[in-house]
């Protein structure tokens, strides 16, 4: 049985899926997510905004860093879609949780509004 550390650095960033009993990691990778993901039951994907460091490589968080939009196979935790949604801190999610909209487009609050991302 996999043991995760107690306390987990939220700049490392880690989504990761239990087996539901909260005892064995299904899947784990260095994503961070800006927003609560959401799981689209229709299409079998999760979504969510992930702040990427300026800097590839390094841990810190700063005002500068780009916002991306990533759609996430349950399954196995590999990003199957990404896309940049901008660049600093006008595009902070403030952890909210987004929408995926009837006709398939999300739809992620931010500080300065709403984000409606779409397939094209």
């Amino acid at each position: 049985m996999e043991r995760r550390p107690e306390r987990l650095d939220p700049a490392d960033g880690h989504l990761l899926r239990s087996d539901g009993t909260g005892c064995a990691t299904v899947w784990d990778n260095t994503l961070r997510s800006a927003a609560v993901p959401k799981l689209s039951t229709a299409t079998n994907t999760l979504h969510t905004v992930v702040r990427d460091p300026l800097i590839p490589g390094t841990r810190g968080t700063g005002v500068l860093d780009p916002y991306r939009y990533v759609q996430i196979d349950p399954e196995t935790g590999r990003v199957t879609r990404s896309r940049q949604v901008g660049v600093g801190s006008l595009y902070d999610t403030l952890q909210m949780a987004g929408t995926v909209a009837p006709d398939g487009s999300y739809l992620q609050g931010t500080v300065t509004g709403v984000l409606r991302i779409t397939a094209g």
